[in-house]
């Protein structure tokens, strides 16, 4: 199930600046007045303000205050939904509509669908997609915000952005705000529900399996598990078995991750040692 938005109908002819625009289109859909729109946009950006456009998932508010421009212009990514509380609406799914600048000027609907995960997952969801920490050059991180604006060729089509692709940063941005054990519930919430989308790796799979039956996994087995899980982060990992994984993995993973917040997963394998106190 989805849910549409409409952000504007039409913001003018050829020739308009793309900032203007951006500009114009915050102040009527968000429909807050500034006396400086370059103070007021810069605080809708980086929260200081908030807008009244809000997501709900399973009851929980999620406040949207940003509207991101993808790295290749001039395709517009916004996300919005303007909550009706007489017709509450359940969100199932997440991915983004481009909104497209052509010569005729802006003009189209923003769609926003979002998985019925957890009111966390969406919520940092949402906070991670209005940031700019991310490799830009990433294939699983394609959005950029507004500002800096890199003006570049625009690929024909539209550009999606699903949950899964962006995992890893979004657990790095968890990491900062919860201790250990909240984060290892986060963590075990989040790999069995957002992997299942994903293409089945059966070396990985038997790996997983072989760890789980160990009470105390050997350090080998560990560490090829955590190496392995951090080069597959989004192949498919089945709850039944993450359920059974011992939480030194998980603490494992997690610290891994961490220590690499904001960075692309690698894409080689690499030699992995994990600290003795994970292992006793």
């Amino acid at each position: 199930m989805s849910i549409s938005a409409m952000i504007v109908e039409d913001l003018g002819g050829p020739g308009r600046d793309l900032r203007d625009v951006t500009r114009e289109m915050l102040v009527e859909h968000f429909g807050k007045s500034w006396g400086s729109q370059d103070a007021g946009l810069w605080k809708l950006l980086t929260g200081e303000i908030s807008s009244d456009v809000s997501i709900f998932c399973r009851g929980y508010e999620c406040k949207a205050h940003r509207v991101i421009l993808c790295d290749e212009m001039p395709l517009v990514h916004a996300r919005a939904y303007r909550y009706d509380p007489r017709t509450p609406t359940p969100i199932l799914d997440f991915h983004t509509q481009t909104v497209e600048l052509t010569p005729q000027g802006l003009h189209k609907v923003t769609s926003v669908d979002i998985r019925n995960y957890d009111p966390v997952t969406v919520d940092r969801y949402v906070e991670l997609l209005y940031s700019y920490r991310y490799h830009p050059y990433d294939p699983t991180a394609v959005l950029l915000s507004w500002p800096p604006m890199v003006r570049q060729p625009s690929t024909a089509g539209h550009r999606y952005c699903h949950t899964s692709k962006l995992l890893h940063i979004q657990l790095a941005h968890i990491a900062l705000d919860y201790g250990p054990v909240q984060l290892n519930e986060v963590a075990r919430n989040k790999l069995a529900k957002a992997f299942h989308h994903q293409f089945e790796a059966d070396k990985f799979h038997e790996l997983v399996n072989e760890v789980a039956r160990y009470r105390k996994p050997q350090q080998e087995l560990v560490c090829l598990l955590v190496q392995e899980a951090y080069v597959h982060m989004n192949e498919l990992v089945m709850a039944e078995e993450i359920d059974l994984l011992h939480p030194q993995f998980i603490a494992a993973l997690l610290k891994l991750v961490v220590k690499n917040q904001g960075k692309p997963l690698p894409r080689k394998r690499k030699h992995l040692t994990l600290p003795r106190d994970m292992l006793d």
